[in-house]
């Protein structure tokens, strides 16, 4: 799972803000707003690379 981080931490994720400690980027690593992401099932065609289109992030009734 990638780190998803809210804009104003971006600078101590990246090592830019002088003397902060590298323990710090610790307290960045908890989960995001639960707003930010969504899920929705898709079609088994999104698994193959040979696929590309729009339709491929259309929501599709759940196999169970």
């Amino acid at each position: 799972m990638p780190v998803l981080l809210d804009r104003a931490d971006w600078s101590l994720w990246l090592g830019e803000i002088e003397g902060a400690d590298l323990g710090d980027v610790g307290a960045l690593l908890k989960p995001c707003d639960p707003d930010l992401l969504y899920i929705w099932p898709v079609g088994r065609a999104v698994g193959s690379v040979a696929n590309n289109g729009r339709e491929l992030i259309e929501p599709v009734a759940p196999l169970c």
